[in-house]
This record gives C-alpha cells, structure tokens and sequence, in this order.
C-alpha cells in the first residue's frame, strides 16, 4: 500500500484491466480524508508535520503563530493600535512629521508662540528646516511657515537666516537668538483663540533631524526669551 501519483493511479483503470486489492489501496491512501489528514491546532502550531492539510482558519492559527506583527517600523502598538512612524530617516531630505503638534483654547492678541529649537551655538554648527501649517480660527486666517537657518558655533552666530510667511495676511514670523543660546522659532498670530498647529521637520545640510519632543513651545507676550 503507498500513496501513488495521479497518473499511476489512471492506469489501474485501464480499458480491460481489473484493479487488484493493493492498487485499491493506494487510491484509498492517495487521496486526503476531509477529517484524518486535517492538521490539529496543535500540529499546526507545532509546525512540523508535513503530509497533512491546512484550512484556512488553520492557516490563520498558522500566522497568528509564526509571524504576529509585533512592532511597525520599530514602533510596538499599542492596546491593539498600529502605529506606524512615516519619518524618512536620517539621511538628508528626510522628513519628521509633526515634531510639534500644538493648540490653544486661550485669547489673547499680544502672546507670541516661541519654538525653542535643540539647535545651540553653544554646541553646534547644524543647518535647520521647518515647516508650521496650521489654522487661526479666530483670524480666519491659515499658518503657513517656513524657516530655514544655520546654527553657527564657530561664529557665534545664527547665520543665513529666512522665514517666509505663505497664504497669510496677519500671521507674522520670524526667528533669533535666546540668551541661552538656543535658537527660537516664533510665530504670532491675531488672536491665539483656539489656534492649533503642527511643525515639520526637513534634515538638510550639515544639520541633524529633529523629533517629537525636541522642541518647546513657550507662550509669551516678550518679544524674545
């Protein structure tokens, strides 16, 4: 008795011929019995067999067993969420998304939003990018800002700055040097009632990639800090 392939098993059948009692035994065990030849739970989370079948909620088990998605991108979700980083890396023109995510329900015309970067010309000579895009509700008004600098340590100095204030008529911008050293972002708008934005982070130059948390938002109504 053995298992034989189809076309051994076609030429027991031949026009004339009569099947022995053996030849009926290997069509018998050449084909798969719906419920002997079903891999277990416990043979499919064993992984070891190799002549039985795997349904498909088998196969699920098979998954959920040999390959369950532990972290995305190096991120391990949380409670059943899949989170997922959409950062480029650290190479140049690699983008962070959403390093800052910030909003006020606070109103007041005279506060400036002022973005303590990492950058210190104390400790570095880092060229930098970044990119706020938000909504003014009480201005009716959209936050659209973009600067780049160098942070300059071998002179002391922020150097090459710009900012540049896109589809905004009232919003305002611009950027320094704190007495700590750390170079600010700001950013003031009409009213900050129940003003919300992000920032973005793009590495380019010489400089290092920022992530959430790198920076701080400080309200103030000073003009610098």
């Amino acid at each position: 008795m053995a298992i034989q392939l189809r076309n051994i098993l076609k030429s027991f059948f031949n026009t004339g011929d009569r099947p022995s009692e053996d030849q009926f035994s290997d069509v018998v065990d050449s084909f798969v019995h719906q419920s002997e030849d079903k891999a277990s739970t416990a043979e499919i989370q064993a992984g070891t067999n190799n002549t039985k079948y795997v349904t498909p909620a088998g196969a699920k088990v098979s998954v959920q067993t040999f390959a369950p998605v532990k972290t995305v991108n190096g991120i391990a979700p949380v409670a059943g969420d899949v989170a997922i980083n959409t950062g480029g890396g650290t190479v140049v023109g690699s983008t962070e998304l959403g390093v800052v995510k910030f909003f006020t329900g606070t109103s007041s015309s005279t506060n400036i939003f002022h973005l303590k970067l990492p950058h210190s010309l104390a400790l570095h000579n880092a060229m930098f990018h970044f990119e706020a895009k938000g909504y003014v509700y009480n201005a009716t008004d959209i936050i659209d800002v973009v600067w780049v600098g160098y942070c300059y340590k071998n002179a002391g100095i922020l150097k090459n700055p710009k900012t540049e204030v896109i589809r905004s008529t009232a919003v305002t911008a611009g950027q320094y040097v704190g007495s700590d050293n750390h170079i600010y972002l700001w950013l003031k708008v009409p009213n900050t009632y129940y003003c919300s934005f992000k920032v973005d982070s793009i590495k380019v130059g010489n400089g290092f990639q920022v992530y959430e948390g790198d920076i701080e938002v400080i309200v103030s109504a000073q003009a610098q800090l």
